[in-house]
C-alpha cells in the first residue's frame, strides 16, 4: 500500500518533538499532530537534568551514554537555530542527615563517580543557607529551557509542512494491517507520544504506569539570585530570565492540571527550609503538569502486539531532557527497521 506520510506522531512535547526531528533528519515523511501543548507536562516542567538525582545519589543505568546523546543534540539544535537551549549550571546538594552523609562518601570512594562529583564545603559555609552538614557540587548539570525547545522545533516543522495544529482524537484513527488511517491519510506507523493521555489511549491505556503531578513555583527575590541550582529535597533553578524556580512536589492521588493552595505552601516552606530568614520572595507563577513515570523508572517503547502500525514512546516521567535525544535515535532505528529494542524499555515487560 502506497502511503500518504511514513509516520503520523501524536504530541509535540520533548519526546514526540525529538522523535519527529529524528525522523524528518533520516528524510522520513513525518506529520506530528498537537493542540499547542495544552496537557504537555514540557510545557510547565523545568527541564532539569541532574546526573545524581535522588535521595542515594545513585548514577542511572545509561548515564554516560544518554547525557552525551543529549548534549549533543541540544547543542547541534542551538548551532541550528541560534537559540539557546541548554544551560550548564552545577547542583549544590546540601545535606539533610546522617545517611546522607554517609551516602556521599560511599560514593566518593567510588571512582565511577569521580566525573560528577565536585567542591565538597564543610558545614555552615553558604551564607544565609541552612546548611548544618554540609554541601557538595554535582557536575554536568543544568537545565533545558523547556519553552524555545518547543517553539524552536514548532516552526521547524511548521516549515517543512509536517505540523497539524488540532486536538487529536482517538476514534479518528483507523489501525490497518498494514499502516493505520487518519483523517483521510494514510501512514505507515502511528507514534503515540501523548504524555498523561496515554491513559486514555484504546490501544494501550492497560500499560502499567505511574502518573505523578507535580507543582512548580516562579519567585521573584530581593537581592541576586544563586549562581548554582540548590537542592534541599525541593530544588532552586535560577534561570537565565533572572527569575527563581522552585519545586517539585509529588502527588499520586490528584492527577489533573490544577495548582493547588497545598502544594503552593509546600514549596515556600521547603524555600525557608533552604534560606530561614527569606529573601523578600515574591510568587510570580505557579503552574502544575502530570509526569507520566513507571514503576523501575524505565521508559516504555515499542509496537502494539496485535495492531504493529501503532507505536508507543511515553513514560520518560521527570528525566526526559536526559532521557529523550539518546532513546529517541535508539527508537528511531526500531521503527525503521535497522535496530531492536533493549528488554529494559520493551512497553511489555514484566
Amino acid at each position: 500500500m502506497n502511503h500518504d506520510a511514513d509516520y503520523l506522531i501524536v504530541g509535540q512535547g520533548i519526546a514526540g518533538s525529538v522523535l519527529a526531528d529524528k525522523l524528518l533528519a533520516l528524510g522520513r515523511q513525518v506529520h506530528i499532530v498537537d493542540d499547542g501543548h495544552r496537557t504537555s507536562s514540557t510545557r510547565v516542567a523545568a527541564g532539569m537534568i541532574n546526573p545524581l538525582a535522588g535521595k542515594r545519589f545513585a548514577l542511572a543505568p545509561g548515564t554516560d551514554w544518554l547525557l552525551r546523546e543529549a548534549g549533543e543534540y541540544f547543542s547541534r539544535l542551538e548551532a541550528e537555530s541560534g537559540e539557546r537551549i541548554f544551560h550548564s549550571l552545577p547542583i549544590r546538594r546540601i545535606l539533610r542527615n546522617e545517611r546522607e552523609q554517609t551516602q556521599l562518601d560511599k560514593r566518593r570512594a567510588d571512582p565511577e563517580y569521580a566525573p560528577w562529583l565536585g567542591e565538597i564545603s564543610p558545614p555552615g559555609a553558604l551564607t544565609d543557607v541552612d546548611n548544618p552538614l554540609g554541601s557538595f557540587v554535582i557536575c554536568g548539570g543544568g537545565y533545558v529551557a523547556s519553552g524555545p525547545l518547543l517553539e524552536t522545533l514548532r516552526e521547524r516543522f511548521r516549515r517543512a509542512g509536517a505540523l497539524i495544529e488540532a486536538e487529536f482524537r482517538h476514534d479518528d484513527l483507523d489501525p490497518l494491517s498494514d499502516g493505520v488511517l487518519w483523517q483521510g491519510k494514510s501512514y505507515r506507523t502511528a507514534v503515540f507520544c501523548e504524555g498523561m493521555r496515554l491513559r486514555g489511549n484504546p490501544w494501550f491505556r492497560d500499560i502499567p504506569t505511574d502518573p505523578v503531578k507535580g507543582e512548580i513555583l516562579n519567585l521573584a527575590l530581593n537581592g541576586p539570585l544563586p549562581t548554582e541550582v540548590l537542592n534541599k529535597g525541593k530544588w532552586l533553578l535560577p534561570t537565565a530570565e533572572g527569575e527563581l524556580r522552585l519545586g517539585a512536589t509529588y502527588d499520586r492521588s490528584n492527577l489533573d492540571m490544577a495548582p493547588t493552595a497545598e502544594g503552593r505552601q509546600r514549596l515556600l516552606d521547603a524555600f525557608r527550609d533552604i534560606f530561614p530568614a527569606g529573601r523578600g520572595e515574591r510568587v510570580t507563577d505557579h503552574v502544575a503538569g502530570v509526569r507520566v513515570c513507571t514503576r523501575d523508572n524505565q521508559p516504555l517503547m515499542g509496537r502494539h502486539r496485535e495492531h504493529p502500525a501503532l507505536a508507543l514512546f511515553n513514560g520518560f516521567g521527570s528525566k526526559a531532557n536526559s532521557l529523550v535525544p539518546g532513546w529517541a535515535g535508539v527508537f528511531t532505528a526500531f521503527l525503521e527497521g535497522t535496530g531492536e529494542l533493549p528488554g529494559a524499555v520493551d512497553l511489555y515487560r514484566k
